[in-house]
This record gives structure tokens, C-alpha cells and sequence, in this order.
């Protein structure tokens, strides 16, 4: 399944590296995904369940749904410039949670140049905490009070926001060519 999702991804992501390190990783994404989709089976009411084959129906489409989201995740997202971009302010700022004087020394240098140069008298040095409302990132709590800390904190978000607004594209073909009706049948047997 993984080599017909990056033959195709490749197409659309010419210069991505789809080759792993690890085939269990895959192999554990395929399990996951199935015992997602059973558990999803037995704990939503759907309407149409009592059709006949609902769930074989059901099981294929979850499956190549979920894996080609979290693939593209996986291999193509996290190799975005989007991506490389947050993780590279997320070490900034987990330096800066342990190196309290050096983030004393940031912003002093940062209020220095701030009013260096400046013919205003007594111009607001702070920086505004940003509200994302996007995945609900205000939930997530910034106690950040050093203002490097805050436009940092403000740029993580904003990165995260764009790179979980990337789109991968749908490159797994239909789960049915890798599952027989028969072999998913027996995968529910024991939940029917």
C-alpha cells in the first residue's frame, strides 16, 4: 500500500524523500488504522448500517481515508518548509524555557533595538499575545509575560496553523485492491 501511496505521491512531490527507516512503523500504521475503524464501527450509530455490506464499505473507505491522512502528515508535511519552520521555533523557545538568563539578555537586546533609534518618547516596548482562533490554538495556554518569548510563542502558532492547513493530496488508491470482502469480513467477525 505504501509503495502505490509514494509512487504517487512523488508525482505531486517530486523532490520529497519517501524512502523509511522503519517498515514496522507501517506495518503498526495499518493495524491502528484498523482498529480505529472497528472502533469507530462500534461506537457510532450510523443510519445506513443495517444495508448490506455497510461495513465492508465502511472498514475500505476509513482505511484509505485515514492512512492517506496520516501519510501525508508523516512524509510529506513534515518535510514542508511550514513544518521545518515550527519545529525550528519550538527549539528556540524549549532553549529559552531552560536558559532564563539568556532569555534576560534577548530581551534586553531586543528592547535596546527597539529604541535605539526611535524619536518617540517612551514608545510601548510590548508585544501582544496573538489570538488564533484556528484549531482552537487559544485554548492552549501562553504564559509567556518576556516579549521575545511572546512574538515567539505568536509565530509558533502561526506556523502550526500553516502547515495544518497544508494540503498532501489523495494518493492511496482504493483500499479494496489491498482487502479481499472476505478478509475484511473475517476482521469483523469477531465484533459482528
Amino acid at each position: 500500500m505504501f509503495k502505490d501511496w509514494t509512487k504517487n505521491a512523488s508525482v505531486t512531490h517530486p523532490g520529497y524523500v519517501f524512502d523509511i527507516l522503519d517498515e514496522t512503523l507501517l506495518v503498526n500504521d495499518l493495524t491502528n488504522t484498523i482498529k480505529s475503524a472497528i472502533n469507530s464501527l462500534k461506537k457510532e450509530k450510523y443510519e445506513n448500517r443495517s444495508l448490506i455490506g455497510f461495513d465492508i464499505g465502511f472498514m475500505i473507505g476509513f482505511i484509505r481515508s485515514n492512512l492517506n491522512m496520516h501519510w501525508g502528515y508523516e512524509y510529506i508535511v513534515k518535510q514542508s518548509e511550514n513544518y521545518k519552520t515550527f519545529i525550528a521555533l519550538k527549539a528556540v523557545a524549549s532553549y529559552l524555557e531552560f536558559a532564563s538568563l539568556t532569555t534576560i539578555r534577548i530581551n534586553a537586546i531586543y528592547k535596546y533595538l527597539l529604541l535605539q533609534d526611535s524619536n518617540i518618547s517612551g514608545p510601548g516596548i510590548n508585544i501582544e499575545k496573538q489570538l488564533f482562533d484556528a484549531y482552537k490554538l487559544n485554548l492552549i495556554p501562553n504564559n509567556k509575560t518576556d516579549n521575545v518569548q511572546i512574538a515567539l510563542e505568536n509565530e509558533i502558532r502561526r506556523s502550526l496553523i500553516q502547515f495544518l492547513d497544508e494540503k498532501t493530496g489523495d494518493f492511496l488508491p482504493n483500499a479494496s485492491k489491498y482487502f479481499s470482502k472476505s478478509e475484511i469480513e473475517m476482521i469483523l467477525k469477531p465484533y459482528s
